[in-house]
């Protein structure tokens, strides 16, 4: 989700709402129930993940391959660590 917040209204699991700066390095990781409002000022974007998952560190500097998508090249296909597919 691009933006600086992010809800769980509607859905009945957890997620992790990891915050993104603008260079790409994890700066916050919040785990979320249900039915909640969450605004991260210091994000440049965030990420949802479920939290039947594991979040990436903090400051882990995260890769962005674009174009991996048949005809969609502004799409971001994969997101990955250094270690791991997030």
């Amino acid at each position: 989700m691009g933006g600086r917040s992010a809800h769980t209204f509607g859905l009945r699991e957890a997620l992790w709402l990891i915050g993104v700066s603008s260079t790409g390095v994890v700066n916050e990781i919040r785990f979320v129930p249900p039915g909640r409002m969450v605004v991260l000022p210091g994000a440049a974007l965030v990420l949802e993940l479920p939290a039947t998952r594991p979040p990436p560190p903090l400051q882990a500097q995260l890769v962005v391959r674009l174009g991996d998508l048949p005809g969609r090249p502004e799409s971001i296909a994969n997101l990955a660590t250094s270690r791991r597919v997030v």
